[in-house]
């Protein structure tokens, strides 16, 4: 019995030790989302490209290329950090996943202004330099439309930008 107290205790020491180090953190700058660029992207072939001409309605993508800038003056956004992880960016000043609203009468059930979040896959995955992919899982009604992407900032302040319209068919 006294081994298995020895053992729990040297296991606490260890993940206590282990599980408060930071230095991962301190290397790393933080940085700050000031922007986002949009684009439509056709994924109906063997590979995605970004697009003007009208596209399937069932491969439409969204892609976002993140603006950021390094924070100036740290001690202004508090304890908080930049990681990327999995591909993965979080910013010291916004939450990860956008707010999407539809423009135009997505489909009878979400007119215009609607917020459609629900109806993306977000995915990390590094294609045409975009930093983040929507990747809808519904497909809209057959006509021209546009999307507004919204990141919320821990500071009340918001990013948005829309698509160009685009044809979707």
């Amino acid at each position: 019995m006294k081994t298995l107290y020895i053992y729990l205790f040297l296991s606490f020491i260890f993940f206590l030790s282990s599980s408060t180090t930071c230095e991962y953190f301190d290397d790393n700058p933080s940085l700050l989302l000031i922007g986002v660029e949009l684009v439509n992207i056709n994924n109906e072939g063997k590979e995605m490209l970004i697009s003007d001409d009208p596209i399937k309605k069932e491969a439409y993508v969204i892609g976002i290329k993140y603006i950021a800038s390094e924070a100036v003056d740290k001690d202004s956004i508090g304890n908080s950090f930049y990681v990327k992880h999995s591909n993965f960016i979080y910013f010291a000043n916004a939450y990860p996943e956008p707010r999407i609203y539809c423009n135009n009468d997505f489909d009878e059930d979400y007119p215009a202004g609607s917020d459609i979040s629900h109806l993306f896959w977000f995915s990390t995955k590094d294609i045409l330099n975009q930093n983040l992919l929507l990747i809808l899982k519904k497909a809209p009604q057959k006509g021209i439309h546009s999307f507004k992407v919204v990141f919320d900032c821990h500071n009340n302040k918001v990013i948005e930008n829309n698509t160009a319209e685009i044809e979707l068919y």
